[in-house]
């Protein structure tokens, strides 16, 4: 599963490039606090947990929870196993497809979605009846990186973020909000490499040599545009 294949390359680094994710996991937190009632909650999942990030902070909003993490990747879920020690959590690897929500009383995904791709719409309609929180980046995220590259007409691999319109459609209250920080260039392009955000296919050789001579010790925008949205069973 080539998906699969390459979230267990990056899982090692992982946590290392992930300091814009760790702000966004955080703001994510607080979303969900101010929009969720905590007591009487005693089973929640966390669909793509990747090593752990957010699941800490549901552990600390529900202390009382059974908390069911998932992920496509063993290697993420090995390396959240590690940061997370608590009998209360259980680990499964699956794909977000494939995991019935029904049994939930709440369930959370943080960057993790987009992953899904163009059958991101049916993941939403197949869990309408579950309540759910998701944090997902939608176009215009990386948009600083990306027109580096097209001014020098290459078209970088980053994957094609979700649409605000076909999110909105599936959530009843969302707010959206930009993260940035300032970066050098090489680190910036490693970020997205081991955050899984650029595609599989090649970029082309010499043109990329060519920008990373001019750009190499430049530092440049990375930027994320985070949906943060929540979905009720009314």
């Amino acid at each position: 599963m080539k998906l699969e294949k390459k979230l267990s390359i990056i899982a090692k680094n992982y946590d290392k490039r992930n300091v814009l994710q760790k702000k966004i996991n955080e703001y994510f937190a607080n979303f969900v606090v101010e929009n969720i009632v905590v007591e009487n909650i005693n089973k929640i999942s966390d669909i793509g947990c990747g090593t752990g990030d957010f699941t800490r902070h549901l552990m600390q909003i529900f202390p009382n929870s059974q908390i069911d993490c998932f992920d496509i990747s063993s290697d993420m879920l090995n390396l959240a196993k590690k940061n997370l020690k608590n009998d209360k959590i259980n680990f499964t690897q699956s794909d977000a497809m494939s995991v019935d929500l029904s049994g939930y009383q709440a369930s959370f995904s943080s960057m993790a979605l987009h992953m899904l791709f163009d059958k991101i719409g049916d993941f939403f309609e197949r869990n309408k009846k579950n309540v759910f929180f998701t944090s997902i980046p939608i176009k215009d995220s990386l948009s600083y990186i990306k027109n580096i590259f097209k001014n020098h007409e290459m078209s970088y691999k980053i994957i094609d973020f979700p649409s605000i319109e076909i999110l909105e459609k599936h959530h009843d209250f969302y707010e959206i909000v930009d993260f940035k920080m300032k970066i050098n260039f090489k680190d910036a392009l490693k970020n997205i490499k081991n955050t899984g955000f650029n595609k599989f296919d090649r970029i082309e050789v010499g043109k990329m040599l060519k920008i990373l001579k001019k750009y190499a010790k430049s530092d440049v925008i990375l930027n994320y545009k985070i949906f943060f949205g929540m979905h009720f069973d009314i």
